[in-house]
């Protein structure tokens, strides 16, 4: 699943990794009967602006909180986790890969496992 955000100039630094992060949510939406879940993020600022709620990437914030909310009852805990780099981390080649399609200008809505 990738969304692209449009021109680099356009957006705020770490903007990506928060767009990742509520693709991740977008996927465990998919699954129901999770009722925890993992999401693994290269980038401890992201991770701080969604977690403490403040962020220059106000939209993306709004968007993120919304599909959290709209996750429950099912889903009681989210763990969002550093990872340098997502250095040993299953898949990794291939997130990268969608992610550098979006930057290129590549949107899909399929799920890809």
């Amino acid at each position: 699943m990738k969304e692209h955000l449009g021109a680099a100039e356009d957006h705020l630094p770490f903007a990506g990794e928060i767009l990742g992060v509520i693709l991740g949510l977008q996927i465990i939406k998919t699954m129901p009967h999770f009722t925890d879940a993992t999401i693994f993020v290269d980038c401890q600022q992201a991770i701080l602006e969604l977690v403490r709620g403040e962020s220059k990437h106000t939209a993306l914030l709004d968007r993120f909180n919304r599909e959290l909310y709209s996750m429950r009852p099912n889903l009681s805990r989210i763990h969002l986790v550093w990872v340098p780099g997502h250095h040993g981390v299953e898949m990794n080649r291939l997130v990268d890969k969608d992610a550098k399609d979006a930057a290129e200008g590549e949107s899909s809505t399929t799920i890809h496992f």
